[in-house]
């Protein structure tokens, strides 16, 4: 299954677009791409799309690094923890678990409870994650794999989910169900 969705940047007349993008076309979701646009998530200019979205419960992905490869350092979390906190009813989704700070990411998790997180690998990089970790997040983790754009196939990534050792109702909601649940807004 494929969700459309769409793209903003600080610089873009940012109502306008999230508006036409999500009220006339119909996408289902946001992608912030900070590393690409050079921007942090909670710059000013972005408080439409934030106010937009806690109203009508799109969720937004936000790849919160600045690296051009991906990578997010626990530093570059604190923008998106104070989006999380000023906007409690975003429904927000850390790209890439926040790798390589993922152990940072999974904390943030646990203090911003609107925010979410997929397992998108990193290249040939599988988020670091243990049950211990991640546990009692299961609900707000998403399985991701941006086959055939890594070094990682969709397989290895499923294995990587399932190696954890989840119980049935957790590993379903890692797989599958806490995407659905995003998808249904």
């Amino acid at each position: 299954m494929v969700v459309q969705g769409a793209t903003v940047h600080p610089a873009d007349d940012v109502a306008r677009e999230v508006a036409e993008a999500l009220d006339v076309l119909g996408l289902r979701i946001v992608n912030l791409h900070c590393s690409v646009g050079a921007f942090a998530p909670d710059d000013p200019r972005l408080d439409p799309l934030w106010r937009h979205v806690s109203t009508t419960g799109r969720p937004v992905v936000v790849r919160a690094g600045r690296a051009e490869n991906g990578l997010t350092t626990a530093a570059e979390l604190a923008p998106l923890e104070r989006v999380a906190h000023r906007w409690p009813d975003a429904r927000i989704v850390l790209a890439r678990c926040g790798m390589p700070a993922t152990s940072a990411a999974l904390e943030l998790l646990r203090r911003a409870p609107s925010l979410h997180a997929d397992l998108t690998p990193v290249g040939p990089m599988l988020a670091p994650l243990t049950r211990d970790a991640s546990a009692g997040l299961e609900d707000r983790l998403l399985f991701g794999s941006d086959a055939p754009n890594t070094g990682v196939t969709i397989e290895q990534a499923v294995a990587h989910v399932r190696a954890l050792g989840l119980d049935g109702d957790a590993e379903s909601a890692v797989l599958s169900g806490t995407a659905a649940r995003l998808r249904a807004a």
